[in-house]
């Protein structure tokens, strides 16, 4: 995995006001004691997932080249990284180990494999808790102001109350 020379924001440093990456069990329905350890990888393939189900799910689950792809997508991630196929299956393999992700195979010979995630399922979260932990996945530290407005597409917050109510 290459990073980018300075990787602030994600996954190195805070900004003020900012809802820290590293701490996902800010978001309500997820407890801190159940979360395993998410390396930047583990959190770009599992935000990735999330994103590509809510915002493409004629997608989804995602292929192998369709999930490298989208980690090394330029827009909405921060940092940008260059992967490969080898680092995202091990990546996958320890989501599959830890019962974040799930593999679905083909039938009869037909298609290829692929791979969906399975917080929702894991953590019981509601959608717009979903929308926030996927930007947190993707992005890193954000405001609260920022998360709302990157979170319409995937869940409309009716205010920023709500929104804060969800991360508490």
């Amino acid at each position: 995995m290459t990073l980018p020379p300075e990787t602030t924001g994600a996954y190195g440093g805070h900004r003020a006001g900012s809802i820290p990456s590293g701490r996902l069990d800010t978001v309500a329905g997820v407890d801190g004691d159940e979360l395993p350890e998410l390396d930047p990888l583990g959190a770009r393939v599992l935000g990735c997932l999330v994103e590509k189900e809510r915002l493409t799910p004629q997608t989804y689950p995602l292929t192998l080249n369709a999930l490298v792809a989208a980690c090394n997508q330029c827009t909405g991630r921060d940092p940008v990284l260059s992967v490969d196929e080898h680092e995202v299956l091990d990546t996958l393999g320890r989501l599959r180990a830890d019962s974040l992700t799930r593999v679905v195979h083909p039938r009869s010979g037909r298609g290829v494999t692929k791979y969906r995630q399975v917080l929702d399922e894991v953590f019981g979260l509601e959608p717009g808790a979903m929308a926030v932990l996927c930007l947190l996945l993707l992005r890193g530290d954000q405001t609260v102001g920022e998360l709302r407005a990157r979170t319409e597409r995937m869940h409309e917050f009716a205010d920023q109350a709500e929104l804060e109510a969800t991360l508490s």
